[in-house]
């Protein structure tokens, strides 16, 4: 699944679907990265840095409500988009 680089957060405390996740690593990216797929690693290919991480868990906490414990930042968590969703639906 090719996802685009669209962020617009379906709501301040919902969820977020993976492209909304995927357009905004893609918008904050240094990287220069146009497009991911679903299982893309983020972290582990340079996509994000660690500050990138921090950023992605502030914007997720900002537009789900979730808190996410400093314990939950994980390469299992957040390595890919795929794994981003899984770590919300949990």
């Amino acid at each position: 699944m090719n996802l685009p680089n669209t962020a617009t957060p379906s709501s301040a405390s919902g969820s977020l679907s993976a492209e909304e996740i995927a357009a905004y690593v893609i918008e904050t990216s240094m990287s220069g990265v146009e497009s991911i797929e679903s299982d893309t690693a983020l972290f582990s290919s340079g996509i994000i840095d660690s500050m990138g991480v921090i950023q992605l868990v502030e914007f997720i906490e900002t537009h789900t409500g979730k808190k996410v414990k400093p314990t939950e930042i994980t390469l299992e968590n957040f390595d890919s988009v795929d794994n981003i969703m899984n770590f919300l639906a949990s």
